[in-house]
């Protein structure tokens, strides 16, 4: 009897200490968004491979968005979901997922849409390509969507985009892939056209840092990793990539943000060039972005303006904090350019 009443005496001093922790978190946070002035959080769904980690390729967004730099973690409320999984339970995620109501941004996690049946992301691409009038009519309401890298084996593909391009009458993004286009480091597009994407970005802001999230965890599940399949023998030696090819044209609509930039030998020195000097017709972007807005038919400002964002970028595993800081503010940014227009 007496252990008994140890026993739940531990557990419920347990109980009451991980309740104390979780009402002091809570109030400090409630504290530091009103000292700081900051609105509610947004609501941001990452679209990922499957829910359980060891089904999955790695999801690095949660420890991004869970960070104190530029108040990331007091910007947003991070959930996880699987299209894959939602449908197996035969629920249809488009009713949460492009509700204005209950989802403010989505974030394709890398290769989440690649078309791949081993992780479930085929039926993440044949979801969102068949459910792309909800997701427009969401964008034009304030929505935001970031996509990073998608593709297979280490190339860039191309279909993933042509899915968000073809969104809009006339418009194209065209993917330039390989194994000779990956690169650890970006610079600011100059027709990037001072948008707030690029806001404060700096060099040390768009390139991997040593030992960071990229290199200290796993990128696929281990038990797939002691395989020998060609595509994860490369990924167990190369794992320094902050993008995987890039867009060598697109139409008017879309906006170049960030570029490559390019280490090329030179007498003996490595000297570090954009690739968008080169000539005008071998322009060269790994993030687009296109404003979305139902005012676009109408020609009057609108605060609801939504964006979209494709790069092809692994921005969370690369800790691009600065870029993801400047993403979740594009919303409150349109509305006091609508509101300074009207």
């Amino acid at each position: 009897m007496q252990l008994l009443l140890l026993v739940l005496s531990f557990f419920l001093g347990a109980g009451l200490e991980a309740l104390s922790r979780w009402i002091i978190t809570t109030v400090s946070d409630w504290r530091e968004r009103r000292l700081k002035k900051l609105g509610r959080r947004l609501r941001v769904v990452v679209l990922v491979d499957r829910k359980r980690r060891s089904r999955r390729r790695t999801c690095f967004w949660e420890d991004i968005l869970s960070r104190s730099d530029y108040d990331l973690r007091n910007r947003a409320k991070v959930k996880l979901v699987s299209i894959c999984d939602e449908l197996h339970k035969q629920r249809n995620p488009a009713t949460d997922l492009f509700s204005p109501e209950k989802t403010d941004a989505i974030v394709i996690n890398w290769d989440a849409m690649n078309g791949d049946p081993v992780y479930g992301s085929d039926r993440c691409y044949d979801f969102l390509d068949h459910y792309r009038p909800d997701m427009l009519e969401w964008l034009c309401q304030g929505g935001l969507l970031l996509v990073e890298s998608q593709g297979a084996s280490w190339s860039g593909a191309q279909g993933p985009y042509d899915c968000f391009a073809s969104l809009f009458p006339g418009s194209e993004v065209h993917l330039r892939s390989g194994m000779w286009t990956l690169g650890a480091r970006a610079s600011i597009h100059p027709n990037s056209e001072a948008s707030p994407l690029a806001t404060g970005l700096g060099e040390s802001d768009l390139e991997l840092s040593p030992g960071g999230l990229w290199a200290r965890r796993a990128w696929f599940p281990r038990r797939l990793l002691r395989t020998d399949i060609q595509s994860l023998r490369f990924v167990r030696r190369h794992q320094h990539h902050l993008h995987r090819g890039w867009f060598d044209a697109w139409s008017a609509d879309w906006k170049p943000i960030l570029a490559p930039r390019i280490v090329q030998p030179s007498a003996g020195a490595t000297s570090e060039i954009s690739a968008v000097t080169e000539k005008p017709q071998d322009q060269r972007a790994i993030a687009l972005c296109r404003a979305v807005s139902k005012s676009q038919q109408s020609g009057e400002p609108s605060p609801d303006s939504g964006f979209i964002v494709v790069t092809t970028m692994f921005i969370a595993s690369s800790e691009l904090l600065r870029f993801v800081s400047n993403f979740l503010g594009l919303s409150e940014h349109e509305h006091s350019v609508a509101q300074n227009q009207g």
